[in-house]
């Protein structure tokens, strides 16, 4: 009984760091998702599909990471639009866990709000440290 609840917790620390990292990229992994389903509905299979969720997806990250280094102005811009998804997905990922273990549907939107509100915040902090690449001197 104790090593399985040490092993659930260590789980779930785990799995909370990995939704961490990942919460950041979750606008080019949506945009990506969205493209394969498009591509996938009009007959390209799932082979096809899966191709262009993924080069749609880097596609994206590459254009939104080449602004964010090239244009200071659209820093900004480019957080706000990468942590609404983020905050989304905080929030949808602890409503859909807490339905099992929390009976208040009060209390799970609250935590679930509160999620989201970590989620997009934490990829705020993330996307503002990051700094543009040096580009070597010639």
């Amino acid at each position: 009984m104790g090593l399985s609840s040490v092993l659930l917790i260590v789980f779930a620390l785990v799995l909370c760091l990995f939704i961490y990292s990942m919460a950041t990229y979750a606008l080019p992994i949506a945009i990506g998702w969205l493209a394969g389903h498009w591509a996938f509905e009009t007959g390209a299979g799932e082979l096809g599909a899966g191709v262009v969720g993924i080069i749609t997806g880097g596609l994206v990250f590459g254009l939104v990471q080449s602004a964010f280094a090239r244009n200071p102005s659209l820093r900004w811009l480019i957080i706000l639009i990468f942590a609404g998804p983020a905050a989304f997905a905080g929030y949808t990922l602890v409503m859909q866990f807490s339905q099992s273990s929390i009976p208040s549907p009060v209390w799970r939107q609250i935590l679930s709000l509160i999620a989201g509100a970590f989620s997009g915040g934490s990829a705020i902090a993330r996307l503002k440290e990051s700094r543009a690449p040096s580009r070597p001197t010639l």
